[in-house]
């Protein structure tokens, strides 16, 4: 009788009474135990898929942040390489 649903005291209990239930109780409580843990199991499947498909969205658009933050410090660096060349270019101008 492992289930979520009980706690120890109440799984003891049930375990107790067992004895003194007549058969199909028995076999309702277990129909019942049985139940629950599909029932679970189905909600626990779902979930995981659900957990799954987000952790890869968010996978996807961190990616796409860090390209962007990628292309950012290539294009800034960029510039500033342009920037330097034609201070450069300007300054040997200077020195003819």
């Amino acid at each position: 009788m492992k289930t979520d649903s009980m706690d120890d005291d109440e799984r003891q209990y049930w375990f107790d009474i067992m004895p003194s239930m007549k058969d199909e109780q028995v076999d309702r409580l277990y129909s019942i135990l049985d139940t629950e843990k599909k029932k679970l199991e189905k909600l626990e499947k779902k979930y995981q898929t659900e957990i799954k498909d987000l952790n890869e969205k968010h996978l996807i658009e961190w990616q796409e942040f860090q390209m962007k933050d990628s292309k950012k410090k290539i294009k800034d660096e960029e510039s500033k390489d342009k920037k330097e060349d034609a201070e450069d270019v300007l300054d040997m101008l200077k020195d003819l």
